[in-house]
């Protein structure tokens, strides 16, 4: 109804990758506002007392957490329930999902989310290569289009916790319960309670993201078990629920995820799919391409990401001459329509007419 999915490209629009060049993320009506990096360290000690500094590792990307951690397993579920006061208390939206990340290193990892409206997608980086799937689907094989992509990727699968505490942010309170072990590492466990005086919502910039400004947090509870060298969270329990109007009308939202690292330092055995099971990836024109290799420099380009901060990879691709891969669409499954690719959207743009 409200497009309320906790998927891992993230809880209620409530991030997405930026790319260098182009228009900027503001102004893109259906797109939304990415992450600020971290640039500083976990300072565990405050997170024990901290709301703030807790979010910090709480919304860690999944490449930071995989750079602190090494070879890990993450799960991540959520759930999601809408509901409209009255006197059938009806249930507007509700959805539940898993997420499994296997992380061996930078360059061999598996990630794989279900939920429970029967969508699904898996995802293998492996020998340089993507391997993508929606569920019910073969497999779909092609490089990544330029270095940062398969770390993106990845990020996106581990969102849901993050999205999850941006919206209960507000009322999150801490209390510490000193060190205690977890896997054979020393860490940290914190409770989260309802703060006696919960802070006004952050202004937001995106006209479908303004009906946050107005929400009430109505009661959190859970735990944090945050690593006690590195600050990168190893466990969390969060539960929720948060009260909205939209189109004059009242609703209630409960939200919960649990998300847990495990085999820590254990690289996962990875092996690619089975030939028979991977269809071709179609090829893109590669107009694009040339038109920006041509006025490089001159104008911007069209294409997310080329220039400076493309990397070298991305122009050899230009120079090549090949047509580059589309990415299968990895959000739907046979049952449904098609769908917007999960690659870079500039990878799967309507091509303009070649330039002059």
């Amino acid at each position: 109804m409200f497009g309320l999915a906790l998927g891992a490209a993230a809880l209620l629009a409530a991030s997405a990758c930026g790319r260098d060049g182009g228009v900027p993320d503001q102004e893109l009506g259906d797109l939304v506002v990415g992450r600020p990096a971290q640039d500083h360290p976990i300072d565990v000690a405050a997170a024990a007392r901290d709301a703030r500094e807790l979010g910090r590792a709480v919304t860690m990307p999944h490449t930071r957490l995989a750079e602190l951690l090494g070879p890990h397993r993450l799960t991540i579920k959520s759930s999601l329930q809408v509901t409209e006061p009255g006197p059938k208390n009806e249930v507007v939206e509700q959805l539940a999902d898993e997420t499994e990340l296997l992380y061996g290193s930078q360059s061999a990892w598996r990630g794989v989310m279900n939920n429970s409206a029967d969508y699904g997608r898996e995802l293998l980086f492996l020998d340089g290569d993507l391997h993508l799937r929606a569920r019910y689907q073969r497999w779909h094989k092609r490089p990544p289009t330029d270095e940062r992509e398969p770390g993106e990727l990845r990020d996106r699968l581990g969102e849901t916790a993050a999205a999850t505490w941006d919206l209960l942010a507000p009322a999150i309170a801490v209390v510490d319960h000193g060190a205690v072990p977890f896997a054979g590492k020393p860490a940290r466990k914190l409770t989260l309670t309802t703060a006696a005086r919960p802070q006004k919502p952050p202004a937001e910039e995106l006209a479908q993201r303004k009906w946050r400004e107005l929400r009430t947090v109505e009661g959190v509870e859970g735990e944090v078990t945050l690593d006690a060298q590195t600050g990168a969270m190893l466990q969390l329990t969060l539960r929720g629920t948060v009260g909205f109007r939209r189109d004059g009308r009242t609703f209630v939202m409960k939200l919960s995820v649990d998300s847990a690292v495990s085999d820590l330092g254990k690289a996962p055995l990875l092996t690619p799919p089975d030939p028979a099971d991977v269809v071709a990836t179609p090829g893109r024109l590669h107009e694009v391409d040339e038109r920006d290799l041509l006025l490089e420099g001159i104008a911007p380009p069209l294409k997310a990401g080329a220039g400076a901060g493309a990397g070298a990879g991305a122009g050899d691709r230009r120079r090549s001459g090949k047509a580059a891969p589309v990415a299968p669409a990895m959000n739907q499954d046979a049952k449904s329509a098609p769908a917007a690719p999960l690659a870079a959207p500039a990878a799967a743009a309507p091509l303009p007419p070649p330039a002059p």
